[in-house]
């Protein structure tokens, strides 16, 4: 299991960091570049040592578990921000080090004190880089407050929530596209999510105006729902 995660959560660094890139299309072969460390944290300090000389904002998740990550790979590219992995109750002198040399200024933590130990915020604090937490009270609601740092949109994706295999394929494209993506249990809607989108349709109406109806027409709204 421990392997599984591993390879997961190196994907979705990918994921993260080859939505921040810009492709021509080319003949000639393309040219691979392994980014791997001793293991997932300090792979993900690689990728955001070969993406990034500098960055304002980062990204924290944890490193134990997949869905978190997952969530916050559009996040990463709204923010041009790398994804650094930690522990749930302490986070490597390397990592620490790479934020430094980056000189970030404001962290997003994602998920709740389960995932990441407020411990870990007020070590960041004392490094004179401010923190905002992000996260619900499971994978899904965590989901919806990433969701809501992109404001009214008009496109939405959903994946499942309770494996890794959708919600990887459908980042980049939702990051490209600058849009969330929703994680969902396979076979009911949250509150959580539910209630997010009915406030997307009270803010928006037919003609692009604000409203405060409840009437949930959803008209020109799209929905990519993946698997």
């Amino acid at each position: 299991m421990i392997r599984r995660r591993k390879n997961i959560l190196a994907l979705i660094l990918a994921v993260a960091f080859s939505s921040t890139l810009s492709y021509k299309v080319s003949a000639a072969f393309p040219t691979t570049k392994r980014l791997a460390g001793a293991d997932r944290y300090i792979t993900s300090l690689k990728v955001a040592q070969d993406g990034w000389n500098s960055s304002y904002y980062a990204i924290l998740a944890c490193g134990e578990d997949y869905p978190d990550a997952l969530s916050s790979v559009p996040l990463a590219k709204k923010y041009d921000a790398p994804i650094l992995l930690t522990h749930r109750t302490y986070i490597d002198s390397s990592v620490l080090e790479e934020l430094k040399s980056l000189n970030v200024g404001k962290v997003f933590v994602i998920g709740g004190t389960g995932s990441v130990n407020d411990r870990i915020l007020s070590q960041l604090n004392s490094l004179g880089m401010q923190t905002e937490r992000i996260g619900g009270a499971d994978r899904y609601e965590t989901s919806v407050k990433i969701a809501e740092k992109f404001g009214k949109v008009d496109t939405l994706t959903v994946a499942t929530g309770q494996d890794y295999a959708d919600a990887i394929s459908i980042g980049s494209v939702a990051a490209a596209m600058g849009v969330p993506v929703i994680l969902v249990p396979k076979n009911i809607m949250p509150d959580s999510v539910k209630n997010y989108v009915k406030n997307l349709d009270r803010l928006k109406t037919d003609d692009g105006s604000s409203t405060t109806t409840t009437t949930s027409t959803f008209k020109g709204y799209k929905v990519f729902v993946v698997g």
